[in-house]
């Protein structure tokens, strides 16, 4: 009501000890809810609406309403998100240009492979990868998240292997094992096979990443590696 000259969503930031972008995402929030108005893009500026004028009959976006109840759906109506959630969510289809059928199969993904109450935020990344690669169909989306699942199946029989059984592998893990098939084209064997050699130190992924670059460096230029080429550069290096 008593806007300042010199105030901008980076000072607003500021101030409010938040990150710009959660400032923006809960400006586009509000209006979605018909709570404020965009009057500018550029500079990007919002109108408060008077809430002693705002009409009680007034309905929020149905497109919006729709998109939260399939979100609903995603978790098998169990889940009680919050408000912020959901909006996270369409950021993706606003921001990022995913279809609203993408984003709900993405996050039934995300609840096969870590449960109903994983973080939001936590599918970013996943979300970012679909949209870099362009995906506008269920069938698009598929291939991608199904590559994405057998990462993730790989990285728990790693961790199994290595001997932790009770919890379910990290991002940081599941990037490790993305890029030990991906990037440096060990098959799954493979990299189960080269679990043995953890025994000689502390076994954990940053180790096995070790052992791994360290053969892919002995064998530089092969486009694949499997379950062979290491028990045969172990059998080597162990003469």
């Amino acid at each position: 009501y008593h806007p300042r000259e010199d105030m901008d969503m980076n000072t607003m930031a500021h101030e409010l000890e938040m990150t710009e972008d959660d400032v923006l995402a809960a400006f586009r929030y509000w209006e979605r809810r018909g709570l404020v108005h965009r009057v500018s893009d550029k500079p990007l500026q919002y109108r408060y609406v008077n809430m002693a004028q705002l009409n009680a009959a007034a309905k929020p976006d149905p497109v919006y309403e729709a998109f939260g109840e399939s979100i609903y759906g995603a978790f098998g109506n169990t889940r009680r998100l919050h408000g912020s959630e959901i909006s996270e969510c369409y950021e993706w289809v606003e921001e990022l240009k995913l279809p609203p059928e993408v984003v709900i199969m993405l996050l039934k993904h995300m609840v096969a492979i870590k449960g109903k109450n994983f973080a939001i935020r936590s599918a970013e990344p996943l979300a970012a990868r679909l949209a870099e690669a362009g995906v506008k169909t269920i069938e698009e989306a598929e291939s991608i998240l199904s590559v994405d699942r057998k990462t993730v199946d790989g990285t728990v029989k790693v961790l199994k292997r290595l001997g932790k059984r009770s919890r379910l592998p990290s991002e940081d893990e599941i990037a490790l094992y993305r890029k030990w098939t991906q990037e440096w084209g060990f098959s799954a064997d493979a990299i189960e096979a080269a679990c043995s050699e953890t025994v000689k130190g502390d076994p954990n992924f940053g180790y096995l990443d070790g052992i791994l670059k360290k053969l892919c460096r002995q064998d530089e230029g092969k486009a694949t590696r499997d379950v062979k080429d290491v028990e045969e550069a172990f059998a080597e290096t162990n003469r």
